[in-house]
């Protein structure tokens, strides 16, 4: 496989940065609010929509085998435990208004647990057969970290998860499983009224103005689009795969990582890279540069195909542990770092830089 080295595409963008080869944009205010509009329209809400369809169709596999479990049914429900990760994935780069309000985004995905702390409580949880857990309208009020989609991963393939199948372990584990799956598609839901609304956070981002409480022109609202897809790859780099890395073959730890029960990390984390080429591509942002300068962006797309395509080398690999244990696989992972940070780049500087907008503060940056 030819790579092109990440230094190659770091020098040219700081080259066209430095010495003014970006030209200001002259987009008019129309494709701003064009680019906002496609955004929402063609990335956010079906994002949304497809995540909270997959929790519907969870839901739906987990309420067949509950009723008459068997292996057949175990193999369903923990296929659409896949599909329901990949759809969270996809729309996990979204971190913004409705997903931060009433901690949403962390009751649909509590992470990282450092101390494992919630990790004890889901295990408690179950070893109490707490009946709280049952009711969707208790969890709720319980620690964001039981009610999410690793509290679910848990019960499908955690300590004694084979065992759903038996009547006595069955009937709790499925019922903790159903309730989860409610809180998810009720937060998830909850999301997609705040972008949707009339009034939601879609108006605020289409109405920039002095009157607008967040947002004053279509800049800031780029920025902050920008500011998201960037933080995607920086937590894709320094909170999923430094972490489980660490410094060298020997110290790896595939513990580390989300989804490592259910083999979904690197899944997850192919989902989450095209979602920031979906973002650039469905939001059409290239058009917000001068007609001579947007061959430039697609650096974007080489990045994170390199990335991709890295990434699909692992795919016969039996498991996460597996990867990070074998020398290829470890050093494929280790090399993600190279078109990462030139993705990370062009998201904060090469993309701010030609469209006169500021960035605020990162604190992924450097993590």
């Amino acid at each position: 496989m030819t790579l092109r080295p990440f230094a190659t595409t770091l020098a040219l963008l700081l080259m066209l940065i430095t010495n003014g080869q970006v030209r200001a944009n002259e987009a008019s205010s129309s494709a701003y609010e064009a680019v906002i509009r496609n955004t929402i329209q063609s990335a956010i809400i079906p994002a949304y929509k497809n995540l909270l369809n997959k929790a519907v169709e969870q839901a739906s596999a987990l309420d067949a085998f509950c009723q008459s479990p068997d292996d057949k049914k175990l193999f369903h429900i923990r296929t659409a435990f896949r599909e329901l990760v990949m759809a969270w994935s996809a729309a996990e780069i979204y971190r913004l208004g409705p997903a931060t309000n009433e901690n949403r985004q962390e009751k649909l995905l509590f992470w990282p647990d450092r101390r494992g702390r919630g990790l004890k409580q889901v295990r408690k949880l179950i070893a109490d057969q707490n009946q709280d857990a049952l009711d969707p309208v208790k969890l709720q009020k319980k620690s964001v970290a039981v009610q999410g989609l690793l509290a679910l991963e848990y019960v499908l393939y955690g300590d004694r998860s084979d065992d759903i199948t038996r009547p006595q372990e069955n009937i709790f584990r499925c019922s903790y499983a159903a309730s989860i799956l409610q809180v998810i598609q009720e937060n998830t839901d909850n999301i997609l009224k705040g972008w949707q609304d009339k009034n939601g956070y879609a108006a605020l981002m289409l109405k920039a103005g002095p009157d607008n409480p967040i947002y004053k022109t279509d800049k800031e609202v780029i920025r902050d689009l920008l500011q998201k897809a960037d933080e995607m790859i920086l937590t894709i780099e320094s909170r999923k795969l430094a972490p489980m890395l660490r410094k060298n073959r020997e110290q790896a730890n595939h513990k580390r990582a989300p989804f490592w029960r259910s083999n979904l990390t690197l899944f997850s984390i192919r989902a989450n890279l095209q979602s920031v080429l979906d973002f650039q591509e469905k939001a059409a942002l290239k058009t917000l540069l001068p007609e001579e300068d947007r061959g430039e962006a697609d650096a974007l797309i080489f990045e994170i195909t390199q990335s991709l395509k890295t990434l699909q080398l692992l795919d016969k690999q039996p498991s996460l542990e597996a990867t990070l244990k074998s020398a290829n696989g470890y050093d494929k992972l280790a090399y993600l770092k190279n078109p990462l940070k030139g993705a990370h780049v062009i998201l904060s500087d090469y993309y701010p830089t030609a469209l006169s907008i500021t960035m605020g503060f990162n604190s992924l940056d450097g993590d």
